[in-house]
């Protein structure tokens, strides 16, 4: 593998995703083709390459314009790689792992390498002097010890799988003080035992790996709870924000993802907001300590709550932010990976 030599005013963008089921790779199509379009403004041309267990069998797909469709094309030799892998374990296979090494001994830029372990990024978050202070009590959770320790420390705990993501993998508890009530995504089951409790949760803690987090009271509009998603990148030597979403839960929900019911809202519709100058300051520590241990990043989202004395806490951190709805937010996130990718 070499950078490509071939036309020194146009750059090989490639965008590694999996390979589609019923269509040609898996991903957000529209964010791809908006992004070609862009980067196409910058001298940059985007190919897909999909995962298909041989990364180099040299099959790709490229924009069409004029079709308004991805055509089938060999892959050039990159300039800048952009992961977009929507799953740990096609990230985790060999062939992939050889070819982020091959990148690094060709010395081709490349980012984001991996999606970041929750049990990585929480201990990094605790342990940090600053954002630790805005980081609710989490824990790893291995046992029904470990969850009732922690509910005779709190009343409302987050219990979640690590590999997991878009609101899938959350369950709520509550400590009512005689009885337990458990919400899933899709039922609640009031007036429970701790052994009624421990026992729907057995499935859970016996296969999945887990962090326990303490639940925050957080801002509520009209009884409903709300965050915000900041997205960040790096260009220039810094950390910048991006943009800044606000997700509302449905009604009865506590998760505040659009595919579980919830919904978007104005920065400016909600009672409590966070101050802009704090966020990014978080944003760059965050990038920073992100960075020294997962190498490469620059793009990332994290969730951030708001308590009503004006509180911050960080709920999560996302390795691969999802295409963002709001179409001002998305417009900059594209214009800023065209620059970052013109100016790897």
């Amino acid at each position: 593998m070499a950078a490509n030599n071939n036309n020194p005013e146009e750059r090989n963008i490639i965008i590694l995703t999996g390979q589609g089921k019923d269509r040609k790779f898996t991903g957000e199509t529209r964010f791809y083709e908006q992004l070609a379009g862009t980067a196409r403004e910058r001298n940059g041309k985007v190919y897909i390459l999909p995962f298909t267990g041989d990364i180099t069998d040299g099959k790709a797909f490229s924009w069409d314009p004029e079709k308004k469709e991805w055509v089938e094309t060999s892959c050039p030799d990159p300039d800048v790689v952009y992961n977009r892998f929507s799953d740990r374990f096609t990230e985790w296979a060999d062939p992939v792992q050889r070819y982020f090494n091959e990148l690094e001994k060709e010395k081709i830029p490349y980012f984001n390498r991996c999606f970041f372990n929750k049990l990585h990024t929480s201990s990094l978050l605790q342990n940090h002097r600053v954002l630790g202070k805005y980081y609710p009590e989490t824990k790893r959770m291995a046992t029904r010890d470990d969850l009732l320790t922690f509910l005779k420390k709190h009343k409302i705990v987050f219990i979640k799988d690590i590999h997991g993501s878009q609101g899938q993998g959350i369950w709520k508890v509550e400590n009512n003080g005689t009885s337990y009530t458990l919400h899933t995504q899709k039922q609640q089951y009031k007036g429970l035992s701790f052994e009624n409790l421990a026992e729907l949760l057995k499935p859970v803690y016996k296969k999945k790996t887990l962090l326990i987090q303490e639940g925050i009271p957080l801002a509520l509009l009209n009884g409903r709870t709300y965050d915000f998603r900041v997205l960040v990148h790096f260009f220039a030597g810094k950390w910048h924000v991006t943009g800044i979403g606000v997700r509302q839960a449905r009604n009865g929900g506590y998760t505040t993802h659009v595919p579980q019911g919830g919904r978007i809202l104005s920065f400016e519709a909600v009672p409590v907001k966070p101050d802009q100058e704090t966020v990014k300051q978080l944003s760059a520590y965050i990038g920073k300590m992100l960075d020294l241990k997962f190498q490469n990043v620059r793009e990332f989202s994290f969730d951030l709550g708001t308590d009503n004395e004006g509180g911050l806490w960080i709920l999560d951190i996302n390795s691969k932010p999802m295409m963002f709805d709001e179409r001002e937010i998305n417009k900059k996130r594209i214009n800023t990976l065209s620059r970052i990718f013109a100016e790897a």
